[in-house]
């Protein structure tokens, strides 16, 4: 090929190459960076053209620049992100209702349990119940259209699920919960494999991406002390968990204590024990730790990698500022 002519032909090149990509977002399984911001800076809704820019290869969002009704993205923002080369991820709780969600004003208050203490405006529901399932997903159109079908509709390529850990609170005392739902764990683990199922397969998205957030050893024996056989009982609820959820978000793992930010080098070892399976089963793990100093940070990213983790260091706000070493 003479020269002039491989000038003319590259740039032609690039422009295909950065079209497929726009085409056909990163496989979860290659993503060596990640986003996660849930407001804009000060509070603010998040802007799109912000996200856009951010040089990352996944990005967990809320579904509204707010949180609420009336700023949802529409599926023309969530594409252009898409547009940029990233995989984006909905966020949304599926262990507690949040007083400023489209659903509050219709949502039955009977399968509230309390408010958390921790975060005002959060509470704790009954996850296992129908009405609960029926606000999350399955309802394709009108007023209540649920929360995974509004998801669905934007164009996410998949959900980032938090509060996988309020069984604990409601299961058995053993685990230190109130007994209120001695099948807490498994509960939420069918719950998982639901949202996953109604995506997939009823909507139709088959490359439909789900990611819960903590709770790494939900599928532990100790979760079912009721079970005749605890640990066959453990080995059957890890392989279903596995076989439906593509990663797992972990927070404070390796920076462990009371204050928000910059917690001191402590990791859980009991988590990482727990992390390791979810690697070899080939999942990816999201992990994230709130910490703005350079040492710190410096370190983290080191300490993750090693062990396999795709890390980000923010601030506990998530207001879209992310620091590396």
């Amino acid at each position: 090929m003479k020269n002039w002519e491989f000038r003319v032909f590259l740039p032609a090149l690039l422009l295909i190459l950065l079209s497929l990509m726009s085409i056909y977002p990163l496989n979860i399984e290659n993503v060596t960076s990640w986003g996660y911001q849930l407001q804009g800076k000060g509070g603010k809704p998040i802007k799109i053209k912000d996200v856009i820019v951010y040089d990352v290869d996944l990005m967990v969002l809320d579904y509204s620049a707010n949180g609420t009704k009336n700023h949802e993205f529409r599926p023309s923002e969530i594409a252009d992100v898409k547009a940029s080369g990233k995989i984006v991820l909905a966020y949304m709780s599926i262990g507690e209702a949040e007083d400023y969600r489209f659903y509050w004003s219709w949502m039955p208050k009977n399968i509230i349990i309390e408010e958390n203490p921790d975060w005002p405006g959060n509470y704790k529901v009954k996850y296992w119940e129908q009405e609960w399932k029926n606000i999350i997903f399955g309802t394709t159109s009108g007023k209540k259209k649920s929360y995974l079908d509004r998801i669905i509709d934007q164009g996410f390529d998949g959900v980032y699920l938090d509060i996988i850990d309020a069984y604990e609170f409601v299961g058995p005392h053993e685990i230190g919960g109130n007994d209120m739902r001695r099948t807490a764990a498994e509960d939420m683990i069918t719950f998982v494999t639901q949202i996953a199922d109604y995506a997939r397969t009823t909507r139709g998205k088959t490359e439909f991406l789900v990611v819960p957030q903590n709770a790494a050893y939900i599928w532990n024996e100790e979760n079912f002390p009721d079970s005749p056989k605890p640990k066959r009982k453990s080995k059957k609820m890890k392989n279903l968990y596995f076989a439906y959820i593509d990663a797992i978000g972990v927070e404070d793992v390796f920076f462990c204590g009371n204050k928000d930010e910059n917690n001191p080098y402590k990791p859980d070892k009991w988590v990482i024990n727990h992390l390791s399976k979810y690697l070899a089963a080939g999942k990816t793990i999201l992990s994230v730790e709130y910490l703005t100093k350079k040492k710190k940070v410096k370190k983290y990213y080191k300490v993750a990698r090693r062990k396999g983790y795709i890390p980000l260091a923010t601030k506990r706000d998530l207001n879209g500022v992310f620091f590396k070493p």
